[in-house]
């Protein structure tokens, strides 16, 4: 499964942000992890991926899979200085 990481921006300084996101997951017990997959407005809009119980190892795959693909890590916008 993948949805969305967040909610809407990046939280104030401090905070984690919205846990919402996150909390069904969390909730069940399921393996998931977030990896930035676009940018929007010069900051990384990043997706989850979710995996059923005890697939680790198929999350950590198909991630890997999904990082190669989205390339995020050659497409990082400038940082401001």
């Amino acid at each position: 499964l993948v949805a969305l990481s967040s909610a809407g921006l990046p939280p104030a300084d401090g905070t984690t942000g919205n846990p919402a996101p996150f909390s069904p997951w969390s909730f069940c017990g399921l393996p998931v992890l977030s990896l930035p997959a676009a940018v929007n407005n010069g900051l990384p809009l990043s997706v989850q991926l979710v995996a059923p119980e005890w697939c680790e190892d198929d999350l950590l795959h198909q991630a890997a899979k999904l990082e190669r693909l989205v390339a995020f890590d050659r497409r990082m916008p400038p940082v401001p200085g």
